[in-house]
């Protein structure tokens, strides 16, 4: 997995990362396998970031 450097800490980061907001079956139903298999195949390739928010703005 490509990183990049974050910020001023020199932290390296992935480039890529997990958005998880419907596995919680926000958009319709995912059953538990395929949650799993989602979150097994990011860690298989390395992403380092997972965004479980539900959203990315305030109501």
């Amino acid at each position: 997995m490509h990183s990049k450097t974050f910020g001023k800490l020199g932290w390296p980061v992935s480039a890529v990362g997990l958005g998880t907001w419907n596995i919680g079956n926000q958009w319709g139903v995912i059953d538990e396998a395929t949650a799993w298999a989602t979150i097994r195949s990011a860690y298989d390739a390395k992403s380092g970031r997972c965004d479980p928010r539900l959203r990315h703005f305030d109501q």
